[in-house]
């Protein structure tokens, strides 16, 4: 009998999205036979150490540095940590989650010896950033375009993988899609005398465009309640919402967040660039119709006029909304939809088996 492969996860962004995709894909992983670790730098808003184990088991989860060390000496854990990964524990792959992570294993990481698989999904390319100077974004693509010559881009959309191919010519790449949650709730029902409930979840930051979701709240506010699962900073709490009829939750623990997300009558998505958003699709799978930007990763799950509605323009976001808030009937039929769609097309299960398949092929390759 062969051994099992063994698979090192290795991100910087333990927090929020890209913790439940990538942490999910790695339990998977293990699930299904391989030897997987998940290795991560603490940021302030990752969950406890104890709460990650539990969410990763049988992949085994282990810190090694924190956000607070600054960018230096977090690449300088990373070199260290996968160094002796390699002498000690020899895996088959290490897949690094971010633009930070991918650009060290790619970049600055010399590792004599590994002769396995670097595989790297951006989970959101960094040069895709509207909060950052452009010449800043000229530095991410040509990082990511250096980067994109050794190993193989795990793209998490059709969209996103795309996207590669067309600016980073990269040498090889495969789509990895994140997978929908296990157990999707039904909506809370929807009737002519309820009054709808439209919600976001995630950080309140820059790249959810907070002031879109604001705007809208004041100006719908006699249609429909408000709500931001999640929260921010206090400053961009203040900055973006404090005038706005919109109730933030704080940070809700998993179990808390599906029951809100099953209360919600529109997901209401305006973000500025994303990956493979998981909390869209959690909402999809959940059933709730959405209304979501127009760009990559959001195009991949929203099914226009289908399980939902995408914008080009703010009011192609506001026009799109009002016809959802407007008619119970057809939020209905988009939440029937969005549930059993979202549910073929991105099962976790599915998606875990192809990972092992395109590891595979790119050391095969």
């Amino acid at each position: 009998m062969s051994a099992p492969l063994r698979v090192l996860h290795l991100t910087d962004a333990s927090s929020a999205g890209v913790l439940h995709a990538a942490g999910g894909l790695a339990r998977r992983q293990a699930e299904l036979g391989a030897d997987v670790t998940f290795a991560y730098i603490r940021r302030d808003d990752s969950p406890p150490a104890e709460e990650i184990s539990a969410m990763l088991h049988p992949a085994a989860a282990v810190e090694f540095g924190r956000e607070s060390q600054g960018l230096v000496a977090r690449v300088r854990s990373m070199r260290r940590f996968v160094s002796d990964a390699v002498s000690t524990d020899a895996p088959g792959v290490i897949h690094a989650h971010s633009s930070l992570a991918g650009a060290a294993l790619r970049l600055a990481l010399p590792l004599p010896g590994f002769t396995g698989v670097r595989a790297y999904s951006p989970h959101g390319f960094a040069f895709l950033r509207q909060d950052v100077p452009r010449v800043v974004r000229a530095a991410f693509a040509a990082a990511e375009w250096w980067g994109a010559r050794t190993g193989i881009v795990v793209a998490a959309s059709p969209s996103e993988e795309r996207l590669a191919q067309r600016r980073l010519r990269p040498r090889r790449t495969a789509i990895v899609v994140n997978g929908a949650p296990a157990r999707p709730r039904a909506p809370r029902p929807s009737t002519d005398a309820s009054r709808p409930v439209v919600g976001i979840v995630g950080r309140i930051t820059f790249q959810k465009a907070p002031w879109r979701f604001a705007r809208l709240a004041r100006e719908l506010s006699d249609r429909a309640d408000f709500v931001w699962i999640g929260d921010g900073t206090d400053a961009d709490r203040r900055r973006w919402l404090e005038d706005a009829p919109v109730t933030v939750t704080g940070w809700l623990a998993p179990d808390e967040v599906a029951d809100r997300l099953s209360q919600l009558s529109v997901f209401l998505f305006p973000t500025l660039w994303e990956g493979m958003p998981l909390a869209l699709l959690e909402a999809q799978s959940t059933g709730v119709p959405a209304v979501a930007t127009r760009i990559v990763g959001n195009e991949d799950i929203v099914q226009d006029g289908v399980t939902g509605f995408l914008a080009d323009t703010d009011e192609d976001l506001r026009e799109r909304l009002i016809s959802l808030l407007a008619d119970a009937d057809l939020r209905r039929t988009m939440a029937e939809r969005a549930r059993e769609q979202t549910a073929r097309r991105f099962d976790v299960d599915v998606a875990a088996a192809h990972s092992l398949v395109v590891y595979g092929a790119a050391a095969s390759g």
